[in-house]
């Protein structure tokens, strides 16, 4: 199992020990998707929680039946849909994989047993929800002030290569605007003159 990356990220947020480490491992499975493969369906009860060893999704919804994606997730990142994983209730996204992936999941019953098991687990599990809703609020402020162009050089410098991996209108849809925009901005900064010094 490829273990090690993931124990690089439970690490850089809490020393963990011998024996909640092993307990870990024994509830976590490798899974592998194929680009285009479906992880949920809006209208589905989020039951895993991923983390990503290799590979890039994209997190959709539909409003008024038009398809709106709401986010992306790639190589080295937790990967589940926040509201319906908690709260074990029927969500508005989907995921979809937009690159072949390797990833780690642990479903939702497991992750319970490990905060009872551990209050380190316990630890951990309050720290990626505090600092998902951190991301969340400092997302949602820039998006509120930031111009379109803003938006989306700091989509780049999230997820460097994504405009490789992701179509026009799937990036177009993130930031709020029309496909025809989001040609418009991305002539905009190919033919802008750089600055010389």
């Amino acid at each position: 199992m490829k273990f090690d990356f993931f124990n690089e990220y439970i690490c850089h947020h809490l020393s963990m020990e011998e024996e909640l480490g092993s307990a870990l491992r024994s509830r976590m499975s490798e899974v592998e998707f194929k680009k285009g493969s479906q992880i949920l369906f809006p209208g589905e009860v989020c039951k895993h929680i991923y983390f990503i060893n290799e590979g890039f999704f994209r997190s959709y919804r539909y409003l008024e039946g038009i398809e709106e994606t709401v986010g992306f997730s790639g190589t080295g990142q937790l990967l589940t849909s926040v509201k319906s994983f908690v709260l074990q209730t029927k969500g508005e996204e989907g995921i979809i994989c937009e690159k072949s992936a390797s990833l780690l999941r642990i479903s939702y019953y497991d992750w319970l047993a490990l905060e009872d098991l551990s209050s380190d687990f316990l630890m951990l599990s309050n720290k990626i929800l505090r600092e998902s809703l951190l991301k969340y609020d400092m997302e949602r402020a820039l998006f509120r002030k930031a111009t379109t162009v803003e938006k989306y050089l700091f989509l780049c410098s999230e997820f460097p290569g994504i405009t490789n991996l992701i179509s026009q209108k799937h990036i177009a849809s993130y930031l709020g605007v029309s496909a025809p925009t989001m040609s418009g901005i991305l002539k905009e900064l190919l033919y802008k003159p750089k600055k010389t010094h």
